[in-house]
């Protein structure tokens, strides 16, 4: 995301006036038919084709039915994932635009035409996806002599990630389970400043001397915490390090030889694959809850809607609830691949969930863990699309679109203004968001940059001196 919540530097009060970001970036669930044709039985592996007779006598077409119009589908809102008790949500999308169809509300919504053509639409449907999924196609020539058939061999990769039996996955809980924790978060409220228990997310141990990972959104503001282990042990952690640009937070607890996770590599995820999400879902007593889905897509940028963007996250169906935020999203292997930390609004969508993926986020969890100073740039951006292009006419079709700048802070001083686009970082070409965090990443404090920006049309070369980021970003 490179919201300023990522290593480029978050916004704050006194940052310029965000771009607008155009509605094509908003992650859109509905999905455009494609234009569907209607071929005859001729077409259908197994038939015959039909050689009209001399005596044959022409037929009345029969008067075409109504075509069923397409559902116009309500876009999601986004929720956190989140913190149990916590009362926060995320902003929905922008409205559709006058220019796109007017959407029905859920009772207006229906189909159009009489049985027969919802009937021939799902026949047609059923013969073209069991076509497609054998790989092969038959073309018939009606010329009473000829039907040739023409085969094709498709390769298809498999799924990295798959749990073949559902007593798998107690062996992948009897290896993850013990290093997940649950946080209870404390906050000084009413007379005297008294803490109390106001919040729960989830969390996982990444070294046996207790250093632990979890959501920036679930420690955020908190003045205690207590996680507590999955065999009853509870212990007070504190904050070491937060990222808010990037939703990451890692905290720490006393002990020794602690259990802990194994970090896989989220780079090898394909669509399709298993995955398993664990968490202190609604802060249930009894144990962590467990979820099972798949990857349903890779690399989604969102918009939280507080001005932040995250990047390079992973999405699943599996289920994803108040509380689960921090936790960890588990392949087959029982290796942590994802953290846990958005969901889809339940009346706007259904099985949409979002984990940070571990591959991004390793990096960053690791300055966190050292207490090391970030570099700071101070822009926020999101990936260049072709709708955005066009949409804004920028003169580029890749890079980082600058979304706003962080007033006093290096891309502000560099002239970086709103509405540029970075097109290359020390002569290395930008293509997303994602880039310019990692160009930014690979920096530290003091450092100097060259940055290639396309404005108005016009190439732009500036530099400027990466500064350390604000703790709060």
């Amino acid at each position: 995301m490179t919201d300023e919540r990522g290593p480029l530097g978050g916004p704050t009060d006194q940052e310029t006036e965000a771009l607008p970001l155009p509605r094509d970036v908003t992650l859109d669930t509905s999905g455009d038919a494609a234009p569907s044709s209607t071929r005859s039985t001729e077409s259908v592996p197994g038939t015959e084709p039909t050689v009209p007779t001399e005596s044959a006598e022409p037929t009345e077409s029969a008067e075409p039915t109504e075509s069923a119009e397409p559902m116009e589908q309500a876009g999601p809102g986004w929720a956190t994932a989140p913190v149990a008790g916590a009362a926060s949500s995320w902003g929905a999308p922008p409205p559709a635009s006058p220019s796109e169809s007017p959407s029905e509300s859920p009772g207006e919504q229906r189909r159009r035409g009489g049985p027969g053509a919802a009937l021939l639409a799902a026949l047609i449907g059923g013969l073209v996806g069991a076509v497609i999924a054998a790989g092969v196609f038959v073309v018939t020539k009606d010329d009473k002599t000829t039907t040739k058939t023409i085969t094709r061999t498709v390769t298809v990769d498999r799924n990295s990630s798959v749990i073949a039996k559902p007593q798998d996955i107690q062996g992948i809980l009897a290896k993850v389970e013990p290093g997940v924790v649950s946080i209870q978060v404390g906050t000084a409220t009413g007379i005297g400043n008294r803490v109390r228990d106001t919040a729960a997310g989830s969390g996982f141990v990444i070294s046996p001397d207790g250093f632990v990972v979890t959501n920036y959104h679930v420690v955020e503001g908190a003045d205690r915490l207590q996680v507590t282990f999955s065999d009853g042990t509870k212990k007070t952690a504190q904050v070491v390090g937060t990222s808010r640009g990037n939703d990451l937070a890692v905290i720490k607890v006393d002990g020794k030889d602690l259990p802990t996770v194994t970090l896989g590599d989220a780079d090898t995820l394909k669509v399709g694959d298993d995955v398993i999400a664990i968490g202190n879902a609604l802060a249930l007593d009894g144990g962590p809850t467990v979820t099972k889905g798949i990857v349903s897509a890779l690399h989604r940028q969102v918009d939280e809607g507080t001005g932040v963007v995250i990047d390079d996250l992973v999405q699943t169906d599996a289920a994803i609830n108040p509380g689960n935020s921090g936790g960890p999203l588990v392949n087959s292997s029982g290796e942590v691949v994802g953290i846990n930390t958005l969901t889809s609004d339940p009346s706007q969508a259904q099985n949409i969930g979002f984990a940070i993926s571990i591959s991004h986020a390793k990096s960053i969890i690791e300055s966190l863990r050292q207490a090391k100073a970030q570099a700071f740039l101070g822009v926020g951006t999101i990936t260049m699309t072709a709708p955005i292009a066009r949409e804004q006419d920028l003169g580029v079709k890749e890079g980082a679109l600058v979304r706003n700048v962080t007033v006093g802070s290096p891309a502000d001083h560099a002239g970086i203004q709103a509405g540029d686009v970075i097109t290359s970082v020390d002569g290395k070409a930008m293509k997303t968001s994602e880039d310019v965090q990692n160009a930014v990443r690979a920096h530290k404090p003091g450092d100097t940059v060259t940055v290639e920006l396309v404005r108005g049309g016009t190439k732009t070369v500036v530099k400027a001196e990466l500064g350390s980021r604000p703790a709060d970003s």
